[in-house]
């Protein structure tokens, strides 16, 4: 099996304090759940920190978790990398203290500040290479243990997004 990011994660229900997680496309409009997080995706030591959630272009993106808007980004014509290959997205801290991150968006609905429940729409899925490098529609949905860090130039540790989310069969 591929090697998992060192990460120490306590059990779901610790981890959101009772708060639900919901999945931030619907059921019934995902189209198929792509890599979660891995500590090398391609071979090449890339990580992939969070998971993708493929849907048609123009689906509808909720909130997984209740929380506060910290930042909406529009990297797509940055002249940072990192931000271009984001494209548009969206950045929440949650009252458990994660930070669940939606990329890859074609519009946001929600501003900085803003204050959220689960299921609020955030924002709708970008057509393929329109909001980072995405060759697929689809949202790169991540849940990381603290917020951006400059001197790190990086979040905090990721979580597995599955490891949070109601079974897809549920």
């Amino acid at each position: 099996p591929p090697a998992q990011p060192p990460s120490v994660l306590p059990p779901p229900a610790i981890a959101t304090r009772g708060q639900p997680v919901q999945w931030p496309i619907a059921r019934k409009q995902l189209t198929r759940v792509g890599e979660s997080v891995l500590a090398d995706r391609n071979g090449r030591g890339r990580p992939h920190k969070g998971i993708d959630l493929f849907a048609d272009a123009g689906t509808e993106v909720v909130s997984a978790s209740a929380g506060e808007v910290i930042r909406v980004v529009d990297g797509r014509h940055s002249r940072r990398e990192a931000q271009r290959r984001a494209g548009l997205f969206v950045d929440i801290r949650g009252r458990n203290a994660l930070v669940f991150r939606y990329l890859h968006l074609a519009e946001s609905r929600v501003q900085a500040g803003a204050v959220v429940q689960p299921g609020m729409v955030l924002g709708t899925v970008a057509p393929a290479h329109t909001s980072g490098l995405a060759s697929a529609p689809h949202v790169h949905f991540e849940v990381r243990q603290g917020d951006y860090d400059a001197k790190r130039r990086d979040y905090g540790p990721p979580v597995d997004p599955l490891r949070l989310l109601p079974p897809l069969r549920a």
